[in-house]
């Protein structure tokens, strides 16, 4: 009984797509009927789709119902749909209006999930203030601001929360000379002046210290990006990378999870680690001294003293992250 259903709810889909092409471009009531039949019978095949759409991003069904109607009524006016290309009995309508659906419906969920919706006005607004702005050689914000924005409104709207970068002579040079307006006969403004020079070559340091640094992280996660896929899971499980919290997880963990022996899992660690040494050119652990063998006496070394000392620090290019390389 519902697959006599469908084969006809198919047919006169078929039809009525075969109807729609022949109506002619005046007569619109005709053309409007027949595409209020096609959106009852396309209908429960769009409900389906906005359950999930709205499971996964929990809006309203009958609002991506609507939305997805719309962009499938639209598309067929713009370009119309050819039937007869499922073959005799079917009909390839459903799936190419489910398809239109989906796509209308996640666009229309992620703007009503987004916090922020910028009105027609105001996206005008901006359009208007950037081509004064250029024009003028000035920041969008203040145009904005002349059109009777608040401050906030009008950096959100402009610049946003990026400014413009300046460079250290600018900086110092801004400094300089209001240091010097306000300050011009008084040493104290000078000392001010010399210690906020200090400040900012002392952020200059850090920050190149932070670019070194993040440059070293790049290199160490491509260098994981590029191991096999399952010695690259067990490295970043070992390391605390994408586990809650930052902990590591124990050979005993990662067996259960991968589905392994823990000697795969010690294997697959140490191979993975073996390689990243290799890339990045980290030295391993020095290997451990061999076991006397049974019966043979304990001597005591003469350079066993020199185990004590402190070893080298590490270079510029072995990362705080690496330390766990060293484990095996």
């Amino acid at each position: 009984m519902a697959r006599d259903a469908k084969l006809s709810a198919a047919l006169e889909m078929e039809a009525l797509l075969y109807r729609l092409l022949e109506v002619p471009s005046g007569r619109l009531e005709e053309a409007r009927r027949v595409e209020s039949r096609l959106a009852v019978l396309v209908r429960p095949h769009l409900v389906r789709v906005a359950r999930q759409v709205a499971r996964a991003w929990r809006v309203p069904v009958e609002d991506l119902v609507q939305e997805a109607l719309l962009a499938v009524l639209k598309r067929q006016r713009a370009h119309p749909f050819r039937p007869g290309a499922a073959g005799e009995g079917r009909s390839a309508y459903p799936a190419w209006a489910m398809q239109l659906g989906r796509q209308a419906m996640q666009a229309a969920a992620l703007t009503w999930a987004s916090p922020v919706h910028l009105t027609d006005h105001a996206r005008k607004a901006v359009r208007r203030a950037k081509r004064t702005a250029a024009a003028e050689g000035v920041e969008v914000s203040s145009v904005l601001r002349r059109q009777g924005l608040d401050a906030e409104t009008a950096r959100a709207l402009g610049e946003g929360s990026v400014a413009k970068p300046l460079s250290l002579e600018e900086v110092l040079s801004s400094r300089d000379a209001g240091a010097e307006g306000r300050d011009a006969s008084s040493d104290r403004g000078h000392r001010g002046l010399a210690a906020r020079t200090e400040v900012l070559l002392s952020l200059v340091d850090s920050t190149a210290e932070r670019m070194a640094l993040v440059a070293q992280r790049e290199r160490v996660l491509w260098a994981l990006y590029r191991l096999p896929r399952l010695e690259r899971q067990v490295v970043q499980a070992c390391m605390g990378l994408g586990r809650p919290e930052g902990q590591e997880a124990t050979e005993r963990t990662l067996a259960v999870e991968l589905r392994l022996t823990q000697a795969q899992v010690r294997s697959l660690r140490d191979a993975g680690l073996a390689r990243l040494r290799a890339e990045l050119g980290v030295e391993g652990p020095a290997p451990a001294a061999a076991a006397p063998a049974r019966g043979e006496l304990r001597r005591p070394r003469a350079a066993a003293a020199r185990r004590g000392r402190q070893a080298p620090r590490q270079g510029p290019g072995q990362m705080p992250l690496l330390a766990l390389a060293g484990r095996a």
